[in-house]
């Protein structure tokens, strides 16, 4: 997972994936076709507070990064953010209260949210779940504990 996914937890790789993200739109933008799928995928593996924060985050900073006049793509089709927890629920050290209303915020923003689930393995096309699910996405981070 070290070789294709990006830990949360330190300044700099926060930094370096913000670069990757960026420099993905531009080049989906640049490109003579059609966004590919999975190319703008953002998959984060936890939903613990870092997680959960970084998905709403994104959803705002996309948006942003497209607004500059990325005109070939289009944040609804080709921007998806998806949220793996294993646990039940998002927050889950947090009050159900608060994991359900976080839950209806983040749906609100249409990240997709996968709990129940655990990554097994992530590639450089995507990541694969325990269940033989498999989700396309170029760019994923690890935000488990």
């Amino acid at each position: 997972m070290s070789q294709h996914a990006i830990p949360s937890r330190h300044l700099n790789r926060a930094v370096r994936f913000n670069h990757r993200l960026v420099n993905a739109c531009i080049r989906a933008d640049a490109q003579p076709d059609p966004v590919r799928p999975g190319q703008l995928h953002v998959v984060i593996v936890g939903a613990g507070a870092t997680g959960t924060e970084l998905a709403a985050e994104l959803h705002r900073t996309t948006r942003e990064v497209v607004a500059f006049g990325l005109d070939r793509i289009d944040p609804e089709k080709d921007i998806h953010i998806t949220l793996i927890e294993a646990a039940d629920r998002v927050l889950p050290a947090l009050p159900p209260r608060i994991s359900d209303a976080t839950t209806q915020l983040l749906k609100s923003l249409r990240v997709d949210i996968r709990t129940n689930s655990k990554a097994t393995e992530v590639s450089a096309d995507g990541v694969q779940l325990a269940d033989g699910a498999f989700i396309p996405s170029e760019l994923v981070i690890w935000s488990a504990e």
